[in-house]
Formats: structure tokens, C-alpha cells, sequence
């Protein structure tokens, strides 16, 4: 579950960070 985590939060912040390349 630990490791879920930071995991998760690395995706997210990758993917507002695609969004704003794109635009």
C-alpha cells in the first residue's frame, strides 16, 4: 500500500504535465 502511493503520485503529476505540453 506504501508503495501504491508515491507510485500514484508520480502518475498524476506526470499527467497535468502531458495536458500542458499538449495546449
Amino acid at each position: 500500500a506504501v508503495a501504491r502511493t508515491p507510485v500514484e503520485g508520480q502518475v498524476r503529476v506526470q499527467l497535468p504535465i502531458i495536458t500542458q505540453s499538449e495546449e
